[in-house]
Formats: structure tokens, sequence, C-alpha cells
């Protein structure tokens, strides 16, 4: 089983060895579901986040994550 990091490189193109990742877990809970996350810090802005996993999607014959899950960023004038 691949570990969390290699996970999200798999999935997004995304390496999080080349992020600051914040101490601790969040957890959100929104009607019947709860989730637990860690916060990664990227010295990329958002835009530029979504255009590798915008590219990496395009380039996987069968991605895990799909285009309409990579919504634009609010205000950054994205498609």
């Amino acid at each position: 089983m691949p570990t969390c990091a290699a996970r999200r490189l798999e999935e997004t193109g995304l390496d999080l060895a080349e992020m600051a990742t914040e101490v601790g877990w969040r957890a959100l809970h929104v009607a019947n579901s709860l989730s637990f996350f860690r916060v990664f810090r990227s010295r990329l802005d958002a835009e530029a986040l979504q255009a590798r996993v915008t590219m990496h999607i395009a380039g996987e014959p069968e991605p895990e994550i799909f285009r309409n899950h990579c919504n634009p960023v609010a205000g950054s004038g994205g498609a």
C-alpha cells in the first residue's frame, strides 16, 4: 500500500515533500460525514497548483480524480 505522500503524488501530481506540513490533524464535520486531514503549505500560488493538478490529470489514462473536481480558485479568473 502506498504512503500518503506517494498516493497524493499519484492522484494529483503534487509532491507533498516540497511543501511545509502543519503540525497535527484537523477534522471537519458536515452533515453525517467526518473527515480528518492534514494541512500542507506550498510556496506556489493557488493558480500554479491548480495548473499542475490539471496537467497531471490530463496526462493520466485513467485519472483517479477528474477535472470537474478541480474547481477554479475564487478570484483567480480560472476556467
